[in-house]
């Protein structure tokens, strides 16, 4: 006869196969998917603004800049350089399309979800790999993930910039976390999300100090790599990045793609935040 303890893990060692089935079927799938993407080229995402990145990675091959004076060239370089400086080295192995971004964006998801492995406080394997294929599995890193967009890359290097604050040798993890998370901000100018969260955490553990010299590397970074472009276009990247974009009209239905979002991770949302207030 089975013992009563071995009943009683016969359940959770069946859920616990269940969960590792299900993690690698959906990493499985995101990989199907990136492949695909990155060998099937015909099919130019419009909307997600694919064409525009290539076009501006060829560019960059003929040392042309990505952000002229509109009144010359119809050329709008919506994003900083960095994703597309990738891309255009890119382009000498891949050839001139869109798998010069989509690999690019492949291998930023597939670290991010590696980071999220090595970041889990479990010391379950089955229950660690259910974190980063919770995130391959999302319907937007599905999507979007492989894509020759810039949201792949900066999420990678915010989500490294955390983990270096986290886990870098005590001397280097201010200099190296504010980086990574410089980087990011000059693959898409919205990244800020990583820098707060560090410059809040340090504040509220009033470390002073740590704050102010994280400050210091992250706007020296930005600051000074901004302007140099700034000065290199004439004055044009500030007016790509930022200028062009206050102003417009701006389409409430829009918003329509983050009420989808907050319904699709509720329940991840709601655990992230009990764990920060608890965390804090």
């Amino acid at each position: 006869m089975m013992s009563r303890s071995s009943m009683t893990r016969l359940p959770y060692n069946a859920l616990k196969f269940i969960l590792l089935v299900m993690s690698l079927t959906h990493i499985s799938l995101f990989f199907y998917n990136a492949t695909k993407l990155s060998t099937y080229l015909r099919n130019i995402q419009i909307d997600f603004g694919e064409g525009i990145l290539l076009g501006n990675a060829e560019r960059l091959t003929k040392f042309l800049t990505i952000y002229p004076d509109i009144k010359v060239e119809t050329i709008l370089g919506v994003y900083p350089p960095l994703y597309q400086l990738l891309s255009a080295g890119m382009i000498n192995i891949t050839g001139l399309n869109l798998a010069s971004g989509r690999i690019i964006s492949t291998i930023a998801s597939i670290i991010t979800a590696i980071l999220i492995y090595k970041s889990a406080s479990s010391q379950d394997k089955i229950l660690k790999i259910a974190f980063p294929a919770l995130y391959l599995s999302s319907p937007i890193i599905m999507t979007w993930g492989p894509l020759m967009r810039v949201d792949a890359l900066a999420t990678m290097l915010t989500i490294l910039g955390i983990y270096l604050f986290m886990n870098a040798p005590e001397k280097l993890r201010i200099p190296l976390a504010a980086t990574a998370l410089a980087a990011s901000t000059l693959t898409k100018q919205n990244m800020l999300a990583g820098a707060a969260a560090i410059l809040i955490f340090l504040l509220s553990k009033k470390s002073w100090k740590d704050a102010l010299k994280f400050l210091a590397y992250y706007s020296a970074i930005f600051g000074s790599t901004t302007a140099l472009l700034t000065v290199i276009t004439n004055g044009q990247y500030i007016n790509h990045i930022y200028l062009y974009h206050f102003g417009h009209e701006y389409q409430l239905s829009r918003l329509s793609i983050y009420d989808w979002f907050f319904k699709m991770h509720l329940i991840v949302i709601t655990a992230a935040i009990l764990f920060t207030i608890y965390y804090l």
